[in-house]
């Protein structure tokens, strides 16, 4: 699978949230390798839990009026993660669990970034 790249469109005007969403690019990218699949998903945990809550709190002290959705898809998510890593360590998901995961945080990615994130620029400057 081609390797995904970070693209300018998808900075939210924040230099450390741009870092973090970079990092998860990385992550994405790591799924290329099958026998990084465990360590992708242990790695993707630490970064929901760290970047998640750097957002929010970013959120909240710039009085963003939607932070309330960007917690439901939070832990949206978040549940999605614990599930999916569940399967895997049970060995109970499909034997595309690996492309399947890399499919969806393409996908949350590019449309969570440039849809919900994109709406708190304003807020941030």
């Amino acid at each position: 699978m081609a390797a995904m790249e970070w693209q300018d469109s998808f900075s939210v005007g924040n230099e450390k949230m741009d870092d973090q969403h970079k990092g998860l690019v990385d992550l994405v990218n790591l799924l290329d390798d099958e026998d990084m699949t465990g360590i992708a998903l242990e790695r993707l945990k630490s970064y929901v839990q760290e970047h998640f809550r750097d957002e929010e709190r970013l959120l909240q002290a710039a009085g963003y009026p939607d932070l309330d959705e960007q917690k439901i898809q939070h832990k949206e998510f978040e549940d999605w993660l614990a599930q999916t890593h569940q399967s895997y360590v049970t060995g109970s998901g499909s034997k595309t669990l690996r492309q399947d995961v890399q499919e969806y945080l393409k996908s949350w990615l590019t449309e969570h970034i440039l849809e919900s994130d994109k709406a708190y620029m304003s807020w941030l400057k």
